[in-house]
């Protein structure tokens, strides 16, 4: 009896053993760190769409976090958007409701816990925010700050019933706690990777047209499908033309109050609760012939207005365009995300440069920037020329970064296609 006893023992403590290096193993494996995630090689963003998720530079992206249905790329204009995190992400409700057709949208986040709670939290709101809509694609640039995370942390996220078993009233949940050091906040602020979010949105995106643009900016009625029968026209792949649109701001923070077409938009501008973007600098966004443009009869298919030459070096043209543009140069710092107009004419010189330079380079490159009938983008909410001391301070040590890169950029441009120098006002 004793011995048939220890030899139960024996093999209990066996089994015990054994299964205590199962677990070790799970645990092990299921650890990673930055230095474990697979590193792609990313020339002209080639990766693939169906990874879970990729790392590209000091970032990692987890693309489709939430997924659209399918659509023909030749029939839509897909809007690019970007966003933080720490941003109102229920402004997006605002694009669900004004845009007719698809959208891509990059979230940033600054993982700022040694956990995954702000990345939780952030793709619970958003898929609260966007659950009634099949148009919307939504993809996560995440900065790691070197944490450790298990593969089931990194994952877990994208299981949507997750969210109600997590989460209660998750739109009026915070998810992230802001820092009230405004050096600090400063510093957040340089790091934002614009253009990064800019190129992943165009990335993930298989539409023939797309158009870039804002959280704030908003469009007149019917925009896309007027817009997309003009690009089906005048959008020919062997030409190098964008379709510019006129871009206004209005003295009115709710997506109901705004313009929906000309008319409207010139009575607001006659009482003065409408204005040239931005309305305290209209250099970057002033168009030539605006009266002639306001009496155009409206119509299904808007017509070309005219040509606009690169006549000055700040111009700023919105425009819809094809997908194989080029992509935004990420080497340039953005310091103010969401185009804050600068406190001083020397930082409004630089802000200017900075958002003028894909602009420069499709008119070095030979683009034509035709000037559209009927369409337009407003701003929700006037631009102040104030700012907050922490934008500020982001753009002024932003300054040495940006002068580093405006000369590498400049130097290419001249080398390649030096014969546009003048014409571009470069």
């Amino acid at each position: 009896m004793t011995k048939l006893r220890n030899f139960f023992n024996l093999h209990f403590i066996y089994y015990l053993l054994l299964f205590s290096v199962v677990l070790f193993y799970f645990y092990y494996t299921s650890t990673i760190s930055i230095s474990f995630i697979p590193k792609i090689i990313i020339r002209n963003y080639d990766q693939s769409n169906d990874m879970l998720f990729t790392s590209y530079k000091e970032y990692i992206v987890l693309p489709h976090v939430v997924k659209s249905q399918n659509y023909n790329s030749s029939d839509v204009i897909v809007l690019i958007l970007h966003i933080s995190h720490d941003q109102n992400l229920t402004k997006i409700r605002n694009h669900i409701k004004n845009w007719e057709g698809f959208i891509s949208l990059t979230i940033y986040i600054n993982i700022n816990k040694p956990n995954l709670d702000e990345l939780t939290c952030t793709y619970c709101k958003i898929v609260s925010i966007t659950k009634y809509s099949k148009k919307v694609d939504i993809h996560f640039v995440i900065k790691m700050n070197n944490y450790l995370y298990s593969i089931k942390q990194f994952t877990m996220f994208k299981e949507s019933y997750n969210c109600e078993k997590l989460y209660n009233n998750i739109e009026e949940r915070i998810c992230f706690q802001k820092s009230k050091n405004v050096m600090e906040n400063a510093k957040k602020l340089l790091q934002y990777p614009i253009n990064i979010l800019r190129n992943i949105g165009r990335k993930y995106t298989k539409a023939k047209y797309i158009v870039i643009a804002d959280v704030d900016h908003m469009f007149s009625k019917g925009f896309h499908n007027k817009m997309l029968s003009t690009a089906k026209k005048v959008l020919k792949k062997d030409e190098k033309a964008v379709l510019v649109y006129r871009i206004f701001e209005v003295d009115y923070e709710k997506l109901e109050d705004g313009p929906e077409n000309k008319k409207e938009l010139e009575v607001m501008m006659k009482n003065n609760k409408a204005f040239i973007f931005h309305h305290t600098f209209k250099g970057g966004h002033d168009i030539s012939k605006l009266d002639e443009w306001f009496a155009v009869p409206d119509s299904s298919v808007p017509t070309i207005q005219n040509e606009e030459k690169f006549r000055r070096f700040g111009w700023e043209p919105q425009f819809v365009s094809l997908s194989n543009i080029p992509y935004h140069d990420e080497r340039f710092p953005y310091p103010n995300h969401d185009n804050t107009n600068l406190v001083s004419f020397h930082y409004n010189i630089l802000i200017t440069k900075l958002l003028s330079f894909q602009r420069w380079a499709l008119c070095m490159m030979g683009y034509k920037f035709l000037i559209v009938n009927d369409v337009f983008m407003y701003h929700l909410g006037l631009k102040t020329f104030n700012e907050s001391h922490q934008v500020g301070l982001a753009k002024e040590m932003s300054v040495p970064i940006f002068q580093d890169a405006f000369d590498k950029f400049k130097n290419e441009m001249i080398d390649k296609y030096s014969k546009n120098t003048k014409k571009c006002h470069f």
